[in-house]
């Protein structure tokens, strides 16, 4: 079932979490957790878009484990009701993901090759709209979206690598995005960061490069939240994982005459020809004052990036050009 891109009339989380009609739908959870001497990253990511074939559907699972440097990745294309969503929070496809969440918590389980998580989630905040009002201007040319979170998960559960078990505790993060979104032009992509305070509070930043555009909230521990308003974000390192790619992957952050340094705790991985990572935060002290999982799209510093990055799926996303539909499927 699909319902009507409404804007920001309703904030309501239920409605929101399903599909709409002719819009892209994004469902990513990310967190981390730890036991048994080691910490994991883990997370989900699911995207259905409409094409002249029908609603078409990706979603992918990962899990990677700090001291090793191992990193697991599952992705599949399922087709038609291969990706069951159902309001509120629910999200299962095949036995490769079994997401049943809200804000208040729920579940999430997820199997791939080598490795899989069973996780409980419980929260403490409700929804938490972007910039109050919930909706999300994508830069320049990008249209518009809906931006639902549930910013502050906690973790309870099971990592399994192989054989290797560990019970582990953490903080996890869901997000939704609904709306006629296009990311064909460079001023639509984004340097997306989700920060998660070990104070309880979470800052959610989009920040277009390309259009110069900045939009971000600030989830309290009380779980009010409110609009950004005159922070300053200064791109402070650059990574290249290809000769032809560059991505932001260091930030200096000014909120309120507080100052963070957002440096990486890990390389990041290139996924969908964007870039994705971990890092810490740390106040003017130096002191690790947080965590923060940031999601850099390529034309954000690749002016070419149509041709450099090319979305390596088995069927066009809306923001795709030069493949026909049979060539795609």
């Amino acid at each position: 079932m699909e319902t009507p891109f409404t804007g920001a009339s309703n904030l309501d989380f239920g409605q929101e979490w399903g599909f709409h009609k002719d819009c892209l739908d994004i469902w990513r959870i990310t967190g981390y957790a730890s036991g048994n001497g080691r910490m994991f990253f883990f997370g989900s990511r699911a995207i259905s878009g409409k094409t002249l074939l029908g609603r078409r559907h990706c979603c992918s699972v990962s899990l990677d484990e700090f001291q090793s440097g191992k990193s697991f990745e599952e992705t599949r294309y399922p087709k038609g009701a291969g990706l069951v969503v159902e309001p509120a929070g629910t999200l299962k496809c095949e036995d490769l993901l079994d997401l049943d969440c809200s804000p208040k918590g729920g579940k999430f389980k997820a199997k791939g090759k080598g490795f899989s998580y069973d996780l409980s989630l419980s929260g403490r905040k409700d929804a938490s709209w972007i910039n109050e009002k919930g909706i999300l201007t994508l830069g320049n040319g990008g249209g518009s979206a809906i931006c639902v979170s549930a910013t502050n998960l906690n973790v309870q559960g099971e990592v399994l690598i192989g054989e290797k078990k560990s019970v582990v505790s953490g903080k996890a993060w869901l997000d939704k995005l609904s709306g006629p979104m296009s990311f064909s032009k460079a001023g639509s992509h984004w340097e997306w960061l989700t920060i998660r305070f070990f104070n309880n509070e979470e800052m959610t930043i989009f920040s277009f490069p390309g259009s110069d555009t900045k939009i971000g909230s600030w989830t309290k521990k009380d779980g009010s939240v409110s609009p950004l308003e005159n922070f300053q974000l200064e791109t402070s390192s650059f990574a290249s994982p290809s000769e032809k790619a560059k991505f932001a992957c260091g930030w200096e952050l000014r909120v309120d005459n507080k100052e963070y340094s957002i440096t990486t705790i890990a390389d990041g991985t290139e996924k969908f020809g964007a870039y994705e990572l971990w890092a810490e935060i740390c106040n003017d002290s130096g002191d690790q004052a947080g965590i923060c999982f940031a999601h850099v799209m390529p034309g954000t510093r690749n002016p070419k990036f149509k041709k450099q990055f090319p979305l390596k799926a088995d069927f066009k996303f809306p923001w795709q050009k030069g493949k026909n539909e049979k060539e795609q499927n």
